[in-house]
């Protein structure tokens, strides 16, 4: 009993703090393009268009019917996309964590669940469809490993076709190859290849029943994937490493970190020979793991903490944990993981405490972390036999296990501080509207309630405002005005409660929003929208056009009148009243 007890406030401190965190973390800086893309989708299907048919979309179902369910459940607010992202992190801890219980103790269930979905979440902090797509495969491997430990359960048959179906509602790429790999260990290595093939056509069978009761043609769905799967769906390195500043830096390491625990374990190899023997359909799930993640980090050009650490970590700790506990002979390298662990978040925060620039602080701790650490592994391994050393792994006595813990501290801890300094956010727009100056409030206008912006955001704000009342008078009137909203900027739809136009891109990005073909058909669009009001975000003193096609700023520059603000520029119809 008290066991249970103390289980339930453990896994319930944890679910709220991992609540809170989202919470706190997604309601600080605005990152006009991505998250305009996101509130712009909630706010069409909110409003009652229709996938598809009044505009384009590649994203997964899951993402953008989680949009419009955020603001028909919360309002019109940007606390909407956080709310969501945050309940959907603490529903998928409890149901990690009631399948890891079924295989592990509940203390290593606990810590791989909240460890993989603060990687999952924190970083991005609202509503996201990889963060969406990388919890589900977490969740779906998870339910894997339980059904390869119980093949004959009915739950573990019904936990293996429930998180197949929501998988197949996120990213085709992510999706895609965990079903695959995760197939073919199944097959290879289970003898119960019937049950898992009815399965499997099960949670098809599901996905496209879904797609019915939800009146989404599977057709549409099908056909934008295929459309963005030239571009996006391929391996591209220059994604990982140019798309996220500085944060393959920390990524890499981190990777290494993960895995150095499993690749010392591999050193006891001749002595649990047969155990592994035993766990043959474990291990290769382990690789699909594994291969999952390094595959998703180098076909997304998001967050690479959010795309390939969850896997790593699930895959790494799950296999250490079934690993049998070594003997009372104590390996040095148990103790220089276990130092490369502890000097490298006591260097990075001691680092980022010191240092007024928190990145560079980062990325310093951890190469100088790698960097000592190395030099320790060297003399260990060199001088393993010696009395002195072996004496000092003694005194130390940390197992494996110990340092597994260490590991999944070292990434939660990285989890939060890539939330709290919004590494996701500043990706998106740099010298936008991200800042570290001291953000400020938007006041008077409900959609901003709660959240903390630049100063920048909260003048785009302000004068976009003036200019429609301006333009159209009370807010009243502003639902049915011709306007326009440009790139980074789209976001004013919801806030303003103005109808988003119909036939037009979400987000100006050709082969990511919509196929480059469509291009030349939603420029012809947009002319005979003959929207009276345009406003676009002002950089540099020009309007930020983004990578919209050019021919749609010539027709403005021909058929409007310019008016610069400080922060953004309108353009008004010559013809219009």
């Amino acid at each position: 009993m008290t066991i249970r007890i103390r289980e339930f406030f453990v896994i319930s401190a944890a679910a709220i703090f991992l609540f809170l965190s989202i919470w706190i973390f997604g309601h600080r800086q605005l990152g006009g393009f991505d998250m305009s893309a996101l509130i712009d989708t909630g706010w069409r299907i909110a409003s009652g268009q229709t996938p598809y048919i009044d505009f384009p979309l590649t994203t997964p179902v899951i993402f953008y019917l989680g949009a419009g369910w955020a603001i028909k459940l919360w309002g019109a607010k940007w606390s909407a996309f956080v709310l969501a992202a945050a309940w959907m992190a603490v529903i998928a801890f409890f149901a990690q964590i009631a399948m890891l219980h079924r295989i592990i103790s509940w203390k290593y269930s606990v810590a791989i669940a909240l460890t993989c979905q603060m990687l999952c979440s924190m970083p991005t902090s609202y509503w996201w469809y990889n963060s969406v797509s990388v919890i589900a495969a977490c969740l779906f491997f998870t339910a894997a490993f339980v059904f390869a430990n119980h093949p004959t359960s009915r739950m573990s048959a019904f936990a293996l076709w429930a998180n197949l179906t929501f998988l197949s509602l996120t990213k085709p790429n992510i999706a895609g190859i965990t079903a695959l790999l995760t197939l073919i260990a199944l097959l290879w290595l289970s003898p119960h290849r019937v049950r898992i093939i009815i399965l499997y056509l099960a949670g098809l069978i599901s996905f496209f029943l879904l797609l019915f009761i939800l009146a989404i043609n599977p057709l549409d769905v099908l056909r934008s994937y295929w459309e963005m799967s030239h571009g996006r769906g391929l391996p591209n390195l220059s994604w990982f490493f140019n798309d996220k500043p500085l944060e393959h830096l920390v990524t890499i390491p981190l990777f290494l970190l993960i895995l150095l625990p499993v690749i010392a374990k591999i050193r006891q190899l001749k002595s649990v020979r047969q155990t592994l023997y035993g766990l043959k359909l474990q291990l290769a799930i382990t690789g699909a793991v594994l291969l999952t993640g390094l595959f998703s980090m180098v076909s997304n050009s998001d967050s690479n903490l959010v795309i390939g650490t969850p896997f790593l970590v699930l895959g790494s700790s799950i296999l250490l944990v079934y690993l049998p506990k070594e003997n009372s002979t104590r390996f040095p390298c148990d103790l220089c993981i276990a130092t490369i662990v502890v000097n490298l978040a006591a260097i990075w925060v001691g680092c980022a405490i010191m240092s007024g620039n928190h990145q560079l602080a980062l990325v310093t701790a951890w190469y100088a972390g790698i960097s000592v650490n190395g030099l320790l592994i060297l003399l260990f391994m060199l001088f393993k036999n010696m009395r002195l050393l072996s004496n000092m792994s003694q005194f130390a006595k940390l197992t494996f296990n110990k340092v597994t813990w260490l590991v999944l501290l070292t990434c939660s801890i990285v989890a939060v501080y890539s939330g709290m300094m919004r590494w996701r956010v500043e990706a998106i727009g740099p010298e936008r509207f991200f800042t570290t100056v001291p953000l400020v409030k938007i006041h008077n206008i409900s959609f901003f309630e709660n959240f903390w912006v630049s100063p920048h955001a909260q003048q785009v704000v302000d004068e976009t405002k003036a200019v429609l009342q301006k333009k159209f008078g009370i807010p009243e009137n502003w639902h049915t005005a011709s306007v326009y909203f440009g790139p980074r900027i789209e976001f004013s739809y919801a806030a303003f409660d103005v109808n988003s136009p119909k036939d037009l891109p979400i987000w100006w990005h050709p082969n990511n929003s919509y196929a480059d073909i469509y291009s030349v058909q939603f420029v012809r669009s947009f002319i005979l929208h003959q929207f009276q009001v345009c406003i676009f975000l002002r950089t540099n003193g020009e309007p930020d056009s983004g990578p919209q096609p050019p021919q749609i700023l010539q027709d403005i520059t021909a058929n409007y009148d310019r008016v610069d603000y400080p922060n953004i520029t309108v353009f008004y119809r010559q013809d219009s009243p």
